[in-house]
């Protein structure tokens, strides 16, 4: 786990979601703690019908949707 992170700190932040995806798949039973301890950066998408972006995150859900 502390090899994990370590990693974490130094990955450049354009490549932390696939670095948290490869160590997640390499260490399925420490998932909620790599989760919760990582920094993701958030998403911005675009809607296509209003053209407005939005971020992509928990708060912004509803149910299925993101608005």
């Amino acid at each position: 786990m502390e090899a994990a992170m370590g990693l974490m700190r130094r990955i450049h932040p354009r490549k932390s979601d696939t670095a948290l995806s490869a160590l997640l798949t390499l260490l399925p039973h420490h998932s909620s703690d790599l989760l919760s301890q990582v920094d993701q950066p958030l998403q911005v998408l675009c809607d296509d019908e209003n053209g407005k972006e939005f971020i992509v995150c928990e708060y912004n859900r509803d149910a299925d949707s993101y608005r």
